[in-house]
């Protein structure tokens, strides 16, 4: 792994987070609770709350069928996900950068 990158556990957990925001977020859009985001997707309702909770890996099936329920594309869940992880990289400190022992 590249010294830059973060860990595998820690990519997981910014995944969670991000794509949990976005559900919140949507499904408060919408003015929706979990039961009917729920009914809408075809999925528990304790599966929209792990993955609200950032508790639970969210499937491909899984994220097509929130998508719908929540009225977005299912890129942009994605996309938030992947936006995480940028910045995620972008503030971590960097390993071996020995320019702060220059000054």
């Amino acid at each position: 792994m590249d010294k830059h990158q973060s860990s595998p556990g820690v990519e997981v957990e910014i995944i969670r987070d991000a794509i949990a925001r976005v559900l919140r977020a949507e499904r408060a859009r919408l003015d929706l609770t979990q039961d009917e985001v729920a009914a809408r997707a075809g999925i528990s309702k304790l599966t929209v709350f792990r993955l609200e909770a950032a508790q639970r890996d969210a499937k491909a099936p899984q994220l097509i069928a929130l998508a719908r329920a929540l009225e977005i594309e299912p890129n942009a869940i994605l996309q938030a996900a992947w936006n995480a992880l940028a910045a995620a990289e972008l503030d971590a400190p960097r390993l071996g950068d020995d320019s702060a022992d220059d000054e």
